[in-house]
């Protein structure tokens, strides 16, 4: 079973002169087969982050990593993001939240002035 990922064009800017839109690594259109335990969105944020969150479905707000805002894991983490900025956000093949039918992720990544980013991802 491929899961296909269509990207909705809901995005935030900092309303700077730089362009701190969160992007994915694969672009609008990716595939996933489940012999995997997570569906993994890889992308990146051209700012400084300083907190990353998805929800998946409107269900609870799940932190994940950014690259960038802690050198411990920033160490740990040097094998799977390579930059300043980069993110993997790992869904459980398992997870509750996740529909057998179109589900709606949202990304948010909060800047150092606080400002947060946002970009939805939808998939079947």
């Amino acid at each position: 079973m491929l899961i296909k990922l269509i990207l909705s064009s809901l995005f935030l800017s900092t309303g700077q002169s730089g362009d701190n839109t969160i992007q994915l690594t694969y672009g609008e259109n990716q595939q996933f087969k489940h012999r995997h335990a997570d569906i993994n969105i890889l992308g990146h944020f051209p700012g400084v982050a300083k907190e990353g969150v998805y929800q998946l479905n409107n269900g609870k707000e799940v932190p994940f990593y950014v690259k960038g805002i802690d050198a411990k894991r920033d160490e740990i983490s040097r094998n799977r993001l390579f930059k300043k900025g980069d993110f993997n956000i790992e869904i459980p093949i398992a997870s509750t939240d996740l529909l057998n039918k179109k589900n709606r992720l949202e990304i948010g990544v909060v800047d150092s002035s606080g400002e947060k980013h946002s970009r939805s991802v939808t998939f079947t």
